[in-house]
């Protein structure tokens, strides 16, 4: 299905990577964050003349959803002064590291938060996202029928 053309030159697949990879830039643009974390976005594909049959409609959608982690503060390395007196650190804080080549950043560290609501206040905010749309769908799908 992924190689069927469905206008000049374009594949289903690569359909689905321009929309994919335009919806996302519009979720993280900096317009569209809220209180700095992008909304969850939505957007639909209809192709309704494929191998020019006019009588058969094909939509998809495709849903973006965001994971959100927190690290988990023992995997933190401080290198710093506490002032107990005024709650104040002055110093040096390194992050665990981040697995960019999985789903998860890396379980034995970081932690989904589930509860939005209750997100840690904090000054540093990293998104991560999906590149490689076309070989995620490719490497899921490959060898699946798809109904």
């Amino acid at each position: 299905m992924f190689g069927i053309i469905v206008e000049k030159d374009t594949t289903v697949l690569e359909a689905i990577n321009q929309i994919y990879l335009k919806s996302e830039k519009n979720a993280i643009s900096v317009e569209n964050l809220v209180k700095l974390l992008p909304r969850n976005w939505e957007s639909t594909l209809r192709f309704s003349d494929i191998n020019d049959d006019v009588d058969k409609i094909i939509t998809l959608k495709i849903r973006g959803f965001w994971a959100i982690y927190k690290s988990r503060g023992e995997c933190h390395i401080y290198n710093g002064s506490y002032c107990f007196k005024n709650k104040s650190y002055i110093g040096d804080t390194m992050i665990p590291w981040i697995d960019t080549y999985s789903f998860h950043p890396g379980p034995d560290y970081w932690e989904e938060v589930k509860d939005k609501s209750n997100l840690p206040n904090g000054n540093m905010v990293m998104i991560f996202s999906m590149s490689d749309i076309k070989k995620a769908l490719t490497d899921s799908f490959t060898g699946r029928l798809i109904k």
